[in-house]
């Protein structure tokens, strides 16, 4: 028996008249939006590129991650198709590349799709990544060291997340960096 390919598009996918809240100029848009779905393609496109590079990931590799075939990621990756990301499969692939959903989903109005991003828990805006980005930076450059770009970016998205809610001093951003630079040995 020949296995079937899980569906992509989210069960409860939105019809062509519920994708803005108003349904006119001034609606809301939706995760299913088109500028949205195009918007979030594009981001994860930039995502993956960069872990294709540095991290050498494969289709393959996020294929079993998000639990499809090779050809769905292939569809998914695809800036021309039409096929949305849905929230689990997002959810996965920003875990899978170790981003904050905010980098894919630039909409903050939008985050509120995913399960247990609401208040305390909202990812970090990009403003805070930023400045836990010029923290890293500092305290790296005072011990002598150095980050090529793209790590550097991605330890601060992390140092963002674990900063999230304290007062950001910089002696949390000190304690915080160094468990960080810890536990990625």
């Amino acid at each position: 028996m020949q296995q079937q390919e899980p569906e992509v598009v989210l069960q409860d996918a939105p019809t062509a008249e519920a994708q803005t809240d108003g349904g006119g100029p001034g609606g809301r848009s939706t995760l299913y939006s088109e500028d949205v779905i195009r918007k979030i393609k594009h981001q994860i496109k930039l995502i993956w590129e960069r872990e294709k590079e540095f991290n050498k990931r494969t289709q393959d590799d996020l294929a079993k991650r998000l639990g499809v075939k090779q050809s769905a990621v292939s569809k998914l990756l695809n800036n021309e198709s039409s096929h949305p990301w849905t929230v689990d499969k997002i959810e996965t692939f920003a875990k899978f590349c170790d981003v904050p959903i905010s980098e894919i989903v630039k909409d903050q109005a939008l985050l509120g799709y995913f399960n247990g991003w609401t208040g305390d828990s909202i990812p970090p805006e990009r403003a805070r990544i930023e400045e836990a980005k010029a923290a890293l930076k500092a305290f790296l450059d005072k011990h002598g060291r150095d980050l090529d770009e793209p790590k550097l970016y991605e330890l601060a998205g992390k140092l963002a997340v674990r900063v999230e809610g304290t007062e950001r001093s910089t002696d949390i951003y000190g304690r915080e960096i160094m468990q960080l630079l810890i536990s990625e040995v």
